[in-house]
């Protein structure tokens, strides 16, 4: 693991236990549970989490090491049914077992994708979503002119997505920030600027400490909120546009949302017929001993050449 400890938002108490208990005694890390009121938006959220929690993530930092906040208290409204049967969003199962018996969540799948994602990158704050799977090697480190990048996907001809961010930078600087929605195709991003210079956010960002000190709790969000206006000089923040960057992910990072049930389904199969998700995130199982939906399927070892050759399911 590459983090020295990690922090989880939560939607209540008695989860956030459950969770940081669960955790820490498989991760062999702190993990440490804040509950968000809600309402504060992504950064307001975060705020709130570093500032119940720096005590204890400062000596880590101090020591050169990076800390990681996963927010999973959303309303999870998108993921209904499944995060009501669950509990929550980060509950519900995903294929793969932890260990025998044990089933794998989405919670669990989130972190485990993200496990080499803090290696060589300092004393740093890194904050991703549980409503994401990113599967990646170790981040680029922040230049040291910068002191909150967006991490972000190389942009791809091809690759329009209507509720992501496009993002253009320099390498290193983000220029601007175009909302979800905003740059319909190919053809007006190629109008915006060379394809080397454009890239897709994910949400997930790198931050400094010493930035997360001086930023007012009231803030709301990140991404459109505080960057928006900041790049086009309509507001003024301790966060200097000038040091804001854009950090791309290793060109074979893998990624899928996990918001919707038509994504949790998309990304099951994602990790039934994709080896290198598969090899990962340690699944050595498909569809027995793992989960469908939040239904725990057992039965007898069901190899990946069984699915080749094809299987049927309750004599379907």
């Amino acid at each position: 693991m590459s983090y020295a400890a990690w922090v989880i938002t939560v939607r209540d108490a008695a989860r956030g236990e459950a969770v940081a208990n669960a955790l820490s005694a498989r991760l062999r890390l702190p993990v440490h549970a804040v509950v968000d009121p809600g309402g504060l938006g992504n950064l307001g959220g975060t705020l709130h989490a570093w500032s119940q929690t720096q005590h204890l993530l400062r000596p880590h930092l101090s020591a050169g090491h990076p800390v990681a906040i996963v927010h999973d208290a959303g309303d999870a409204s998108r993921s209904r049914p499944l995060s009501t049967s669950a509990g929550s969003r980060g509950a519900i199962l995903l294929p793969g077992e932890l260990a025998p018996l044990q089933p794998r969540t989405q919670l669990d799948t989130v972190i485990d994708g993200l496990r080499r994602a803090g290696d060589g990158a300092g004393g740093v704050v890194d904050v991703h979503w549980g409503s994401q799977l990113v599967v990646c090697g170790p981040v680029p480190p922040l230049p040291a002119h910068i002191d909150l990048a967006k991490l972000a996907r190389p942009w791809r001809p091809g690759g329009h997505s209507g509720d992501l961010g496009l993002l253009e930078h320099d390498g290193q600087r983000l220029r601007a920030f175009h909302l979800a929605g905003s740059v319909a195709n190919d053809k007006e991003a190629r109008a915006l600027a060379p394809a080397e210079h454009l890239a897709r956010d994910i949400g997930s960002f790198r931050v400094r400490a010493e930035l997360l000190d001086s930023l007012a709790p009231t803030e709301a969000d990140l991404d459109p909120g505080l960057l928006v206006p900041l790049l086009h000089g309509e507001r003024t923040s301790p966060l200097d546009p000038a040091r804001i960057g854009v950090l791309l992910l290793p060109p074979d990072t893998l990624w899928t949302r996990l918001r919707r049930p038509s994504e949790h389904l998309s990304a099951a199969l994602e990790l039934f017929h994709d080896p290198r998700m598969r090899a990962a995130l340690g699944i050595e199982h498909p569809v027995t001993r793992s989960a469908l939906g939040n239904t725990w399927v057992e039965g007898p070892e069901l190899t990946w050449a069984d699915v080749e050759q094809g299987v049927s399911i309750g004599g379907g």
